[in-house]
């Protein structure tokens, strides 16, 4: 048999190493010899890539925002209510309230009051801090006629103003006889004057004294009218009607 020509030989030898070496690449590659150049688009799927191996730093900022946000469900059932909590701490207690109460009275010698020449006897006073009030003075006033004739008559007529300032608010009585000189002459009557007035001293600086005057008149004889004690009371309140 006639031996192989040397080219023949050396393109045997050549083959043979080509193909040797092709296997020795695919099964034992170097060490970090792989790079993007030797991988295919599209080549590594989800199923390749080892769970848990990646994290943030391994996607494009807001990749993951982008991709995890999903729509928005619907609400779900209210929750059962949750107990009653406890009681919170009593607040502090508030300013009292304008319902105040003032009261004075007089009483022991009589005040007599004069003929209306003056224009008031002065017969009582009450001092009030500022504010508005309710306010009642009641004068208990004796009066006597003398004179008294059968066929004649005679009378005293007495005012009382509370305060003296405010000159409707006032009471009058009159005390009128005619009849025997007997039974009548010097006969003393008493009568109550009771005064109410609405008071305004909400704009004054300090106390303020109001005052209660009296005066009388008489049509003939002889005539006296004192008072016999007076009252004064008077009521605190948040607005005047």
């Amino acid at each position: 048999m006639k031996p192989p020509s040397p080219a023949l030989a050396v393109s045997c030898l050549a083959l043979a190493i080509a193909l040797g070496g092709t296997g020795y690449a695919v099964t034992q590659l170097p060490k970090n010899s792989v790079g993007t150049a030797q991988i295919k688009n599209n080549a590594v799927t989800g199923a390749k890539v080892k769970a848990g191996s990646l994290d943030a730093t391994d996607f494009k900022t807001g990749a993951l925002l982008a991709s995890s946000a999903g729509p928005q469900g619907t609400a779900g059932p209210s929750g059962a209510a949750g107990p009653q909590g406890t009681a919170g701490p009593s607040g502090a207690a508030g300013a009292r309230g304008p319902s105040n109460g003032y009261f004075t009275t007089t009483s022991g010698a009589a005040t007599t009051i004069i003929a209306s020449t003056s224009p008031w006897t002065t017969v009582g006073t009450i001092s009030l801090p500022p504010g508005k009030y309710i306010a009642t003075a009641t004068t208990n006033v004796s009066s006597t006629v003398y004179g008294v004739g059968l066929g004649t008559g005679q009378s005293v007529e007495v005012d009382c103003y509370f305060p003296v300032e405010i000159d409707t608010a006032r009471e009058t009585a009159r005390v009128y006889r005619q009849g025997n000189a007997g039974q009548l002459d010097g006969l003393t009557v008493v009568q109550p004057l009771p005064v109410t007035a609405s008071i305004d001293l909400s704009g004054a600086t300090g106390n303020t004294a109001l005052t209660v005057g009296c005066l009388r008149d008489s049509t003939s004889g002889t005539v006296t009218a004192n008072t016999e004690g007076v009252t004064i009371s008077a009521i605190k309140v948040e607005t005047l009607g």
